[in-house]
This record gives structure tokens, C-alpha cells and sequence, in this order.
């Protein structure tokens, strides 16, 4: 039963905005496909958005409806992957690296850490001919955010999972001293098992509440300080913490943090 999913068809033949937009039609695309999240438990676990080449039959109701009954048994799938496996910090062992795109949306100059990060978005056997779609969403933030279309309460930051299943955070910030035009600076690091957590601990079932619990109680912080930090009781904390115990498959506190920050984030 698809609960809270929306479908769209649009046809840039007859949205020439959209065509312009989207650069579609010089590929010889017509209709576009977008649902609107493939969700689980609550939570959004990813979108799809497919296009069809520009023929007179293009995606008909019945499709729409097939991705709608499709789409709850996607997010479910997407959400228990992120529990198989562990991951490794950074494509051997490399740190942070650093990319320098220009005001074309170019890609000038980077670090040969950046470049394997990049071959972690795009394959080991492909070249970059387009800047990954996480790079792409930091900088179109920090636009928004120099434009006054949006406030910093969102950073250009984005933590996303590479095609090997390491999770990595990239931010962009600009760059002076470049001589002329402007310069953006994107830099992709390992996530942090903190930064992790959080996505790990929904994808087990947890509900918000139960989340702020296990995130603190994941710090060593006790019931007492919990429940003072939550303004909620100590009885009540036993009562998530039994939850979420139950939840993950543990039975101790101790277990629950080797689950989720060890089993998920292998160093």
C-alpha cells in the first residue's frame, strides 16, 4: 500500500520550461517520471526520477501507479541496506581531499586524495565527465545561500554513501586568490561514526524520541543525565532504552554501542 507517495509525469514537450530546465530534449527524452520518495518507517530512504525517450507513447497512469505500489517495498529494501555490512573509513585509508570547481561548474584542480573520492561516486573504471550529483548539491546550496535564497541554518554540507558503501561528508565553501572568476572549494572527508549514527540508528526502527536517546546514551551519558537533557523521567529513559534495545538486537548498553559504531564503521 503506497502511503504518502506521489507520482508525477511531466512531459517537457509541453512544459518547455521544464525541457530547458532539465536539458532533456537535446538527448532525445520525453516524458519524465518522478516519485516523490520511496519511504519507510517514517523516514525518506530515496527518490527515482526515469525518463523515456521522446516518442508519442510516453509513461502511461498504469506505470505511475505499478512505481506508487512499487515504491514502499523500495524504501523498505533501501532502508535494510544500509544495515548489511560494515563500511571503511575512506577508500584506503586516504583522508580528506579537496576539489577546485570553477564558475562554469568546471572541475580545475584537485588533491589525489579527491580523485579517488571522486572514483568512489563515479566507478573505478570511469572517467569524471560531470561532477558527482553530492558535489553538485553542496555547491547549489552555497549559491542559494550567497543569492539570500537561503539561510545558513542548512550548510552546503551532504553526507552521502559511495558506491563501495563508505559514507562520506563534502561542504563547499569559496576560495580567494585565484585570480579571476570565482572559485569553490569542495571538500570530501570520511564521516565521523557520530555523523553515521543517526542514519544507522532510524534504519533500525527507532523513532525520533528513541533516536535523541540512543545518540546521547551512544555519548556514555547516564539515565539521570538523559532524563535531565530530555526533561523527561528516568522511568521513561528505561522505557526507550528497553525499546531500543529491543530494536537493534542487543542487551546492554555496551553492545548497543559496539553495534552501531563498530559494526557499522569498520576503522
Amino acid at each position: 500500500r503506497a502511503v504518502g507517495i506521489e507520482v508525477t509525469i511531466v512531459n517537457p514537450a509541453l512544459d518547455r520550461a521544464a525541457a530547458v530546465d532539465c536539458e532533456v530534449e537535446p538527448l532525445g527524452l520525453g516524458d519524465e517520471l518522478r516519485a516523490a520518495a520511496f519511504r519507510s518507517g517514517g523516514e525518506c530512504w530515496g527518490f527515482l526520477c526515469i525518463h523515456r525517450e521522446d516518442v508519442y507513447q510516453g509513461f502511461t497512469r498504469a506505470e505511475a501507479r505499478l512505481i506508487a505500489r512499487l515504491a514502499p517495498h523500495v524504501g523498505e529494501g533501501l532502508r535494510r541496506a544500509l544495515l548489511v555490512g560494515s563500511t571503511d573509513a575512506s577508500p584506503d585509508g586516504e583522508g580528506p581531499g579537496v576539489l577546485v570547481v570553477g564558475e562554469d561548474r568546471s572541475l580545475i584542480a584537485s588533491t589525489a586524495a579527491a580523485e579517488r573520492w571522486l572514483r568512489e561516486f563515479t566507478g573505478p573504471d570511469q572517467r569524471v565527465r560531470h561532477l558527482p550529483l553530492a558535489v553538485e548539491a553542496v555547491l547549489t546550496r552555497l549559491d542559494s545561500i550567497q543569492r539570500g535564497q537561503a539561510t545558513l541554518d542548512l550548510l552546503p554540507r551532504v553526507r552521502v554513501r559511495t558506491r563501495s558503501g563508505r559514507w562520506a561528508v563534502l561542504h563547499a565553501s569559496e576560495m580567494s586568490g585565484l585570480g579571476p572568476g570565482r572559485h569553490v572549494a569542495v571538500e570530501v572527508e570520511p564521516a565521523t561514526p557520530a555523523e553515521i549514527a543517526p542514519f544507522i540508528l532510524l534504519a533500525y526502527g527507532l523513532t525520533r524520541r528513541e533516536a535523541e536517546v540512543a545518540q546521547l546514551a551512544l555519548q556514555g551519558k547516564s539515565n539521570k543525565v538523559l532524563a535531565r537533557e530530555l526533561r523527561i523521567s528516568e522511568n521513561t529513559v528505561e522505557d526507550h532504552l528497553k525499546a531500543i534495545l529491543g530494536k537493534v538486537g542487543v542487551g546492554t548498553r555496551g553492545e548497543l554501542t559496539a553495534r552501531i559504531l563498530s559494526d557499522h564503521y569498520a576503522h
